[in-house]
């Protein structure tokens, strides 16, 4: 599986991407979170 991100999605796809199921992630536009951070 393949996360795309736009926006605050990229936040949500750097959380859901820790699945076993998730290859690899998009982010177009989107916050790319380092290990920790959060948004808020």
């Amino acid at each position: 599986m393949v996360l795309v991100g736009h926006s605050y999605g990229g936040a949500v796809i750097t959380v859901a991407g820790t699945e076993d199921n998730v290859q690899a992630l998009v982010y177009l536009a989107g916050c790319a979170l380092e290990e920790g951070e959060s948004l808020g």
